[in-house]
């Protein structure tokens, strides 16, 4: 049996259904009274979360797609300070 190609959607599929399932593992042991496993458990996520979130920038690198996301996103970072600062429009 010839193994399937690995691509990076397929990595990035298998690593967020791994993340949610986590997110749902500390929602039930939320009331469990064994902090340290509780604690390697959030510290797992965040290091799941740190993995999924360069895949995925990885990914729009891949596709072409990075430079029209990273203006946008600036874009919109820029209008959050604006409203947050309560600066006039176009301030920044």
């Amino acid at each position: 049996m010839t193994p399937r190609p690995v691509t990076i959607d397929a990595i990035i599929e298998d690593l967020h259904n791994r993340y949610l399932m986590l997110g749902r593992y500390l929602d039930n042991a939320a009331a469990s009274e064994d902090m340290a496993d509780l604690l390697l458990v959030f510290k797992i996520q965040a290091e799941t979360a740190s993995r999924l979130g360069r895949l995925l920038r990885e990914q729009r690198v891949l596709s072409g797609k990075a430079a029209d996301g990273l203006a946008d996103a600036i874009s919109a970072t820029l209008d959050e300070l604006i409203n947050i600062l309560d600066l006039p429009e176009g301030a920044l």
